[in-house]
């Protein structure tokens, strides 16, 4: 009956300490179950500073240059001979297969003639290859605005001395192909040789258009200038303003 009573009384105490033990606790661990259950809480907001101090201060605009003069071409005094010879060089590109071979030829100075040879090539080259052969071996301009003004011309690739693509130069000032009548000193006469004309007859399987320079056309092969060829004549300076008005005729 003692061991009984004592073991009732043990069991009677823990269970009250046990339920004591069980309230006190309760609160905290209802606790610890929402905040595991909550959602973090996320950083807290930074206040954005002000608009004014948010916006760096943008620094004074650069001074802007004075934009270059524009120039009314309706008041640029062109020389009529410039404009003469573009009208010109349209005309020859507008003429298709007709102007392929070009012969320049007339009575003003050789270099008058080679210089209009010249520039109508440059103005041509613009949108199709152009070559331009000295056939009049008496102007300097070819060889002083060539790439290579020592280099061989017709006279030495008529006497077999260089092959076709040496006598071949450029042009300094543009995409034009310069062909000279050959170095200093080299015979006239050999530019008269029927090989010439199948040189030009190569070229024009080449280029676009091959300007013949012939100045006044003497001692030249009239074969030479003449056959599929589209010729244009410069006139003397001291001709009249009709006279002198460029001509384009096909041979």
């Amino acid at each position: 009956m003692l061991i009984a009573t004592l073991a009732t009384l043990m069991l009677s105490a823990g269970a009250i300490v046990t339920g004591e033990l069980l309230r006190m606790t309760a609160p905290r661990a209802q606790v610890a179950f929402t905040a595991l259950h909550e959602p973090e809480p996320g950083p807290a907001p930074v206040r954005a500073p002000a608009a004014a101090a948010m916006v760096r201060a943008a620094p004074d605009p650069e001074p802007v240059p004075a934009s270059d003069p524009v120039f009314d071409e309706a008041h640029l005094d062109v020389p009529a001979e410039f404009s003469e010879i573009e009208r010109l060089a349209d005309d020859l590109r507008n003429a298709g297969d007709a102007a392929r071979k070009i012969t320049i030829l007339g009575t003003a100075s050789s270099e008058s003639i080679t210089l209009t040879a010249l520039t109508l090539a440059r103005l041509m080259v613009r949108n199709a290859k152009v070559v331009v052969v000295d056939l009049s071996a008496s102007s300097p301009t070819i060889p002083a605005v060539s790439v290579d003004p020592a280099a061989p011309g017709l006279a030495e690739l008529m006497l077999g001395e260089v092959s076709f693509s040496q006598v071949i130069t450029k042009d300094r000032l543009s995409r034009v192909h310069l062909v000279s009548a050959g170095r200093p000193g080299s015979d006239p006469a050999l530019l008269q040789s029927p090989r010439l004309t199948l040189a030009v007859d190569a070229l024009l399987r080449v280029y676009d258009h091959v300007i013949l320079d012939a100045g006044t056309a003497s001692d030249l092969p009239a074969e030479l200038l003449t056959r599929q060829a589209c010729a244009v004549v410069v006139p003397d300076p001291s001709m009249t303003a009709d006279a002198r008005h460029p001509d384009v005729r096909p041979a």
